[in-house]
């Protein structure tokens, strides 16, 4: 008899989990899907030369069209045309960080900071990004943009973290 009902038990369960998991979900996923390009995002020229100045120019930045007036959610980045030469530049609707990813120098030792063009190094700024490089070591650290001065750390770990300068 006990054979018999461990047999039921787990024809029932069997069951009971083969119809508990269907293939239909049914509580909405909890995701949003925004469309278009949103703030804080802007539409960067794929040709941008990443510097500080650039920035703020339409070499870089390029204005958001709307499919519908008015409505940020329709923004769309169109590529630019050249008319003349019948060349288009694409154009990518990115963040401010992503734009410009370590196209400055590199930017050695623990604690370097990356400051604008013609700041002194007086211990704040923007920390270097970690770009993949070929080789070894796997990740440099550079300054985010070309225009940027390195203000470079201590040696490192290798002679117990001693300054340099």
């Amino acid at each position: 008899m006990s054979r018999l009902s461990l047999v039921v038990a787990v024809a029932v369960a069997l069951a009971s989990a083969l119809t508990a998991c269907g293939s239909t979900i049914t509580v909405p996923d909890q995701g949003i899907i925004v469309n278009g390009c949103q703030q804080p995002a802007q539409c960067f020229v794929q040709t941008c030369g990443c510097s500080r100045a650039a920035l703020s120019t339409p070499d870089c930045v390029q204005p958001c069209h709307n499919t519908v007036e008015g409505d940020p959610s329709t923004c769309d980045c169109l590529p630019l045309v050249d008319t003349d030469l019948g060349t288009k530049t694409d154009v990518q609707c990115l963040e401010t960080a992503m734009a410009c990813v370590g196209r400055g120098v590199i930017c050695l030792g623990v604690g370097a900071l990356c400051k604008p063009p013609g700041s002194t190094c007086d211990g704040t700024g923007d920390m270097p990004q970690l770009i993949p490089v070929f080789g070894m070591p796997m990740l440099e650290p550079h300054c985010q943009f070309q225009d940027d001065v390195c203000c470079p750390g201590t040696s490192g770990p290798s002679d117990g973290g001693v300054p340099t300068d």
